[in-house]
């Protein structure tokens, strides 16, 4: 079912306004469907990112515990002695 109106606060029906008077747009319905597009557009790349991380995290989980001590790996490749932190 189409949907024919949608109620916006006096701050959004401001902005669509003024998006419609910049003459970008045609009309309030080329501002929102610009506006749902760029949402559904950042919620994929966020569930990619949280995908990636949550792959990453499970693989870190799957390598098991670090041998030795691991700070001192890294300080070690970033040439920072431990005297130099406290």
């Amino acid at each position: 079912m189409p949907i024919h109106s949608v109620d916006l606060s006096p701050e959004l029906e401001s902005l669509v306004l003024a998006k419609v008077e910049s003459g970008r747009y045609h009309d309030a319905a080329d501002v929102i469907g610009a506006a749902l597009r760029t949402l559904d557009r950042e919620e994929r790349e966020h569930d990619s990112k949280l995908a990636a991380l949550r792959n990453a995290i499970d693989d870190g989980d799957a390598s098991g515990v670090a041998e030795g001590n691991s700070f001192d790996r890294v300080r070690h490749a970033l040439n920072i002695s431990e005297d130099r932190n406290r």
